[in-house]
């Protein structure tokens, strides 16, 4: 799986993090972790505008909008999901 490379909160204080080739997620007031971005095969996997398979997605942030800002370090690319 891998370690921590990046987190974020969103306006309705939903936490975000990356971890190993994941984007989870993780609603503290039912404690429920789903993944959100990340690799085929995971449970949870939605997809959206980025790649099914991130690598090492290092930079998150959680926009005004609601749409959650990814960094790629090995795919070297920045999109929102």
């Amino acid at each position: 799986m891998g370690g921590l490379n990046g987190l974020t909160i969103d306006g309705a204080g939903n936490l975000y993090l990356a971890v190993g080739d994941l984007v989870q997620k993780l609603v503290p007031a039912t404690g429920t972790t789903t993944t959100v971005v990340g690799a085929p095969g995971h449970t949870g996997v939605v997809p959206g505008l980025l790649p099914a398979n991130l690598s090492r997605p290092m930079g998150l942030a959680a926009l005004p909008d609601g749409r959650l800002l990814i960094a790629s370090d090995n795919l070297l690319l920045v999109a929102t999901f």
